[in-house]
């Protein structure tokens, strides 16, 4: 396998995982794709397509999705929230929803 092939092979490995993380992330706070669609100004279709890996989620977008669950960008990157995170309030709670 070439180079570009591989590169390109391990970039779609990337964006699925890191999709199957923003699932993760967001059933853990609570929301369905539509709710968090709604809280970041997007379709669920959109965040339906992230979290399969079909389409790749920008910096700024996960930025966003953070800020709004309270949470810090290495949770899309480790299973585990972070110390910071897990000692956080959780402002998904005040807003009812189940973390």
């Amino acid at each position: 396998m070439s180079n570009a092939m591989s590169a390109t092979h391990q970039e779609e490995m990337e964006i699925r995982s890191l999709g199957r993380r923003l699932n993760e992330v967001r059933r853990a706070a609570g929301y369905t794709q539509r709710e968090l669609a709604e809280l970041i100004d997007c379709s669920h279709q959109t965040i339906s397509r992230y979290e399969s890996g079909e389409i790749q989620i920008s910096a700024l977008t996960l930025h966003i999705i953070a800020q709004r669950l309270g949470i810090t960008l290495d949770s899309f990157f480790y299973a585990r929230l972070s110390a910071r995170d897990a000692n956080r309030p959780n402002p998904v709670s005040e807003v009812g929803h189940a973390a």
